[in-house]
């Protein structure tokens, strides 16, 4: 049997939504190996439409006969091809695109048949070939971007400063949590909601103002729990307490959910334009009439995790069965009228071109909602937990900074060499987060500049300080700025020697392995309690 053909035409649009979607700022980050958590959702999903589209010819033509040979015989030099056509450079053929064009294939063939997301893990390893493809052409992509997202800068500026300003006054908690999460959530949903409709985007943001509100009234009164028992035994004994743990499932729970309920609203979106003759939709109230009608689809009980424990782990039968429910809902929304069973059965393995126009409407829908399901998996995974540790973390600096303080009669008078060795340690603790930083930048430089291999570095810079301090406690270790350069090459050369390769050590560091924690400590000890001496050489 012929091999079918995959056409640049279908797959390079996904590639250019994606590169037209960055802003010059963003193309910068990537050019340095440090894209942001946007553009690594922006990421995700083309190559997860770019996944479903390769799947979706392998499907209808291939059927069982899905191998690794035919399947590379679609996806060769389409992937190439595309790219090059979306960046406008001649070619982007190279080691990190041959390895995506294999791990794309092999994705391919594992999930053909499966009825299955696609899950986070190969998605990951995507995304790092990916930066490492695009690193060369980011500058020239910087100087020609001319997009400008929704909420600028300046606007997005002037919602941290607002935040921080209902913080700051003695307002009520729930409208200090409800600021907080406003901010976070415009930050979410930027890169989902950007091509949705002014009118539906406007009916949208009403909808979710409201239910932040409402969140922002059960995520407070969780938290002033919290806050209230945090001096307990109980609590001190425990460094995540389960109050704690329920404020942090709360948010989370948030997050996902209107993660999700922006997604769908995108589908409708786009669907709604796309066949805008066939469409029979009232734009007055129609994203709340949607929103309401996918409450009970979105709906999970009484667990505050419930959505993300099932979107994160949904089986065959669950796949199959959510797809269609909103498949039917999305339907039904866009057209008036309701899925019939001839319409489902014709979205499924029959030729576009031979589709009644409702079957194709139904088909696209689907093929979007699968796309959902697997990015929506993607960023559960990768991405909620990273936003709400960031609100719970400012919940909980702004309400320590407004905690008043109790004036003793007679105020001790403050030991100065107490207070000098509490200068003392913080010096040494921003001298070690120099230490680290720079051993992560030298470690890196030992492997040819390579720095796509961590998500988010700013949080792996400050775990290794954290822990690695926590080592350092109760010696008598003074790191300083006068030997904090020399403590940084020999602290490189111990685990050096200890990995046997800089990408072993490099392995290490994103895995958050303790025993690089520990071979870091050991180091400044061995080096810094010299006798006589305060350098480490």
């Amino acid at each position: 049997m012929e091999a079918p053909k995959l056409t640049v035409a279908s797959v390079s649009p996904h590639v250019k939504a994606f590169s037209r979607g960055l802003s010059a700022e963003q193309w910068s980050l990537l050019a340095e190996g440090k894209p942001d958590n946007d553009t690594r959702l922006r990421m995700a999903d083309m190559l997860v439409k770019v996944l479903y589209c390769i799947m979706e010819t392998v499907s209808n033509t291939l059927k069982h006969n899905a191998s690794v040979k035919n399947v590379r015989k679609i996806v060769e030099e389409t992937i190439f091809h595309s790219f090059s056509e979306a960046l406008g450079v001649d070619s982007v053929q190279g080691p990190s695109s041959e390895a995506l064009t294999d791990l794309i294939t092999k994705e391919v063939v594992t999930q053909a048949g499966s009825k299955r997301p696609v899950q986070p893990k190969p998605t990951n390893s995507m995304i790092r070939l990916v930066c490492r493809m695009l690193k060369k052409f980011a500058g020239k992509m910087c100087c020609c971007s001319k997009k400008q997202r929704r909420h600028s800068s300046v606007q997005t500026s002037s919602y941290h400063t607002q935040a921080k300003r209902n913080i700051d006054r003695e307002t009520s908690m729930a409208q200090s949590v409800q600021s907080v999460l406003s901010v976070k959530m415009n930050l979410i949903i930027e890169p989902i909601v950007e091509d949705v409709e002014k009118v539906e985007y406007n009916q949208l943001q009403e909808q979710f103002s409201r239910e932040t509100q409402t969140a922002a009234e059960d995520i407070a009164q969780s938290f002033t729990e919290y806050i209230s028992s945090k001096d307990t035994e109980s609590v001190q004994s425990s460094p995540k307490s389960q109050q704690q743990e329920g404020v942090r499932a709360k948010i989370c729970n948030f997050f996902a959910r209107m993660f999700a309920k922006a997604s769908i609203c995108r589908i409708f979106s786009q669907v709604k334009t796309k066949y805008h003759s066939e469409a029979n939709v009232s734009d007055d109230d129609a994203v709340n009439s949607l929103l309401v009608d996918v409450e009970p689809v979105l709906q999970t009980g009484g667990d505050p995790l419930g959505l993300i424990h099932r979107l994160q782990n949904l089986s065959r039968d669950d796949m199959l069965e959510l797809t269609g429910d909103l498949s039917d809902l999305l339907y039904s929304h866009v057209t008036g009228d309701r899925a019939l069973e001839s319409v489902r059965e014709g979205s499924l393995g029959t030729e576009e071109s031979d589709l009644h126009p409702a079957a194709t409407i139904y088909n696209d829908i689907r093929n979007r909602v699968v796309c959902f399901l697997s990015l929506t998996g993607w960023w559960l995974e990768n991405q909620v937990s990273r936003y709400s540790e960031k609100v719970l973390t400012l919940m909980e600096n702004e309400t320590t900074a407004q905690i008043p303080q109790v004036t003793e009669p007679e105020p001790e008078r403050e030991d100065p060499t107490a207070a000098a060795e509490a200068e003392h340690r913080q010096v040494s603790k921003t001298c070690l987060r120099f230490v680290i930083s720079t051993l992560i930048r030298k470690v890196r430089k030992a492997v040819n500049g390579d720095r796509s291999f961590f998500t988010d570095l700013e949080s792996t810079i400050q775990r290794m300080v954290d822990e690695t301090w926590a080592q350092l406690k109760g010696t008598d270790v003074n790191i300083i700025s006068r030997n904090a350069e020399n403590l940084v090459k020999v602290v490189f050369r111990d685990i050096r020697r200890k990995w046997g390769s800089s990408w072993r050590v490099l392995f290490a560091m994103e895995q958050g392995d303790p025993e690089i924690l520990q071979c870091v400590a050991t180091s400044c000890k061995t080096h810094l309690m010299k006798p006589r001496s305060s350098i480490c050489c």
